[in-house]
Parts: C-alpha cells; sequence; structure tokens
C-alpha cells in the first residue's frame, strides 16, 4: 500500500446510499435522492470492523436525516416528518409524526423547535413541533418562484442559493417571531453562485465569474457579513465536501480526489487522487503535487476509487461514502486530515 493521508481499514456494501450523519459511535446511513426507503445503522466503534446493526423501512424515499438532543429526525418525502428517540442509539424508537402529504421535499434544517423545509418550487415550509396534530407546514414561503433544493448552516443561520441561472442571489434564511423570512438576499458583481459551503466564520461560494470577456468557474469567500474577501479563485469542478482546517485553510473533496485552499497565498493546492489496485483492490494514493519531490506514479495498473458523495471525521479516524461502500480510514500521523475542525 502506498499511503501518506489515509490507510483504508474496512467497508460495508449498501445499496443506493450517498449521505450519513454520526452520532456518537455510529452511522446513520441513506440516499437522498429517492433511491432507498431505509436507513442504515453501523457501529463506527470498531473502525478496523464496521457492523451493520439494522436497517429501519419506510414506504417512501428518505429525504434528510437529522440528530439533536438523543432525538432523530426523519423526512420521508411525501408522507411525513417522524421522530425517534435515541437513548438507545443503536435502536432508535418511533415517538411522533409530523404528516407532510403530498410535498416534494428535499432538506431540511432543524431551528430552535421548529423544522424548516426546501420544497423545490414550494419553496420553504415550516414545521412547528409543538403541533404534531395540525397540518404541516404552518407556514410556507416562495422565493421569487425560484426552486429550494437545499440549506447549508452557518451557525445559528442558514443560507440557500438556486442552481437556475438567472439567479444571481446568496438566500438567508431565518425565523422572526414565528414566521419564516428572507433575512438577506445578497447579489455579488460579476458573480453567479450554485453552491455554498461553511466554514467555522467564512462563507465560500461556488459559481461563475466574469474574467475579461470570458466565464470562468471559481470560489468566492465571504465573510461573516456576506463581504467578498477579495478576488474569486479560479476551481474547475465544485467541490462535493468541504473541511476547515485548524489553520485556517480549506479541504476540499471532489470524486477521487483532494485538494488544499490556501488562503494566504490565495491559491488552489492539489493533493492526491484515490485509486484502488487493479487485481487486488487494495487501497493506493498517488500525490497530485508536483512541488512533493517524488516521481510521478504509473497509474496504468490503478482503477480510480468510487466517486465521492460524504466524509466526515471522527477523532483519528475519517470515513466516507463511496459509490455504494462505507469506508472507514485511519488517518495517518503527518496527514493534514488530523487539521480537520
Amino acid at each position: 500500500m502506498l499511503s501518506f493521508h489515509l490507510e483504508l481499514l474496512d467497508k460495508i456494501f449498501l445499496k443506493n446510499v450517498n449521505q450519513f450523519v454520526v452520532y456518537k459511535d455510529y452511522a446513520f446511513v441513506y440516499g437522498d435522492y429517492g433511491q432507498a426507503h431505509e436507513i442504515h445503522i453501523l457501529s463506527l466503534e470498531i473502525p478496523e470492523k464496521l457492523t451493520h446493526l439494522q436497517s429501519i423501512s419506510f414506504q417512501k424515499e428518505i429525504v434528510k436525516v437529522e440528530i439533536k438532543d438523543d432525538t432523530l429526525y426523519v423526512i420521508e418525502n411525501e408522507r411525513a416528518l417522524h421522530i425517534f428517540d435515541l437513548s438507545n442509539v443503536s435502536d432508535p424508537k418511533r415517538v411522533d409524526s409530523f404528516v407532510l402529504l403530498g410535498y416534494d421535499i428535499y432538506d431540511m434544517k432543524l431551528i430552535g423547535e421548529n423544522a424548516i423545509l426546501a420544497m423545490n418550487w414550494e419553496g420553504i415550509g415550516l414545521v412547528d413541533l409543538n403541533l404534531p396534530d395540525q397540518i404541516q407546514p404552518v407556514q410556507k414561503l416562495k422565493i421569487e418562484n425560484k426552486c429550494v433544493e437545499y440549506f447549508v448552516p452557518f451557525g445559528d443561520r442558514i443560507f440557500t442559493v438556486s442552481n437556475l441561472k438567472n439567479d444571481p442571489f446568496l438566500y438567508e434564511v431565518s425565523i422572526i417571531n414565528g414566521y419564516l423570512e428572507i433575512k438577506n438576499k445578497k447579489e455579488f458583481s460579476d458573480f453567479n453562485p450554485s453552491n455554498v459551503f461553511c466554514g467555522a466564520s467564512e462563507i465560500i461560494l461556488y459559481g461563475e465569474f466574469k474574467k475579461g470577456k470570458n466565464n470562468r468557474s471559481g470560489i468566492l469567500l465571504l465573510d461573516y457579513n456576506l463581504q467578498p474577501l477579495g478576488e474569486p479563485i479560479r476551481l474547475e469542478r465544485s467541490p462535493i465536501i468541504c473541511f476547515q482546517l485548524s489553520d485556517g485553510n480549506f479541504l476540499f473533496g471532489f470524486d477521487y480526489s483532494y485538494v488544499l485552499l490556501d488562503k494566504t497565498q490565495r491559491v488552489i493546492v492539489p493533493l492526491f487522487a484515490q485509486f484502488k489496485q487493479r487485481s487486488s483492490n487494495e487501497y493506493v494514493e498517488v500525490v497530485s503535487n508536483s512541488d512533493s519531490g517524488l516521481e510521478p506514479r504509473d497509474t496504468s495498473k490503478l482503477v480510480s476509487m468510487d466517486s465521492l458523495q460524504n466524509a466526515h471525521r471522527l477523532g483519528d479516524f475519517f470515513f466516507a461514502l463511496h459509490g455504494n461502500h462505507f469506508i472507514s480510514f485511519k488517518i495517518l500521523e503527518n496527514s493534514l486530515f488530523r487539521n480537520i475542525i
């Protein structure tokens, strides 16, 4: 094995999954694109030997899973928001459901005693978790006939952008005096965002910007007050995941590679790509950085890893979904993955 950052420990095959949430020493794995009707519960207590404990099945596809204060919240598309007690994390017990019949739901975020829903062309919905017997959502808010597909938390703030080319705004969603409101609607000169990521104190927009007469793809850093921090930085593809590091820089994950955003130098630094041996499936990392001092590696006998879906650091270990496999890695001693906060 040739590895500099991660050592592959174990993997479990799970069909049609692309998201997971880690809580204590457990992972709740699901698919959020209408592909799966169950949540798989895995024990991460022994990363070298992942254990599939059980699966919870639903009639319709699972859209979103959130966990807060020993409580599991599950959105079942076009049916309900289900609540489970996690006093015994490995064996959730259903305690309540909020009927949401007919709504095409894409995402959910918890704010206080409410849940806000991304409902595609229906806009944003507000579920009052204190009113289990009332028709939900109790309020709907449309954003100028734009579709709403996901939310990104930034501390206690919630942001979203539209993928539509004619919508150049970053929206901040808030609950004020019990009502949904668009608290901020921010437009940026010559930058059209299509994705948003958040760190500890900065927001990263991915989108298109003008460079002379041409449109380029890249990222724009914003401060807490949504003010740009310099000019856009060129980046050809949108990251799949984004981690902030303890030195303030950012780690971006793509299908099967990672890059570093060096904020001081304002450059993207390629780090490594993830492969497996064609003959043995053994995990291999190929350094991308030409400044590493290593000879370029022949990749003719290697196969790229299945596409990255999601990832999470837990102590000295890194868990990731690649294709239909949930994989556990050990973070090696000098890896910058140890700096993920």
